[in-house]
């Protein structure tokens, strides 16, 4: 990714940067998601849900971001 991004010009950048970090935050929001609801240690499991809601709002600042 950040090899990628060291090639691109000013626009394509930031063009190239808002869809890497869209793509990044719904890994992470599907994989505390999953785990929250199917993990196996009973204190990250908690944390996961704790967290997902953080990772949520992020995803969307994310996605209005790249409109």
């Amino acid at each position: 990714m950040l090899d990628n991004l060291k090639k691109l010009e000013s626009a394509e950048f930031v063009e190239q940067y808002k869809e890497d970090q869209v793509s990044v935050h719904e890994d992470a929001v599907d994989l505390f998601k999953r785990y929250s609801e199917g993990g196996e240690n009973p204190a990250l499991k908690s944390w996961a849900a704790k967290t997902l809601p953080a990772l949520q709002h992020h995803l969307k600042v994310a996605e209005d971001q790249e409109k």
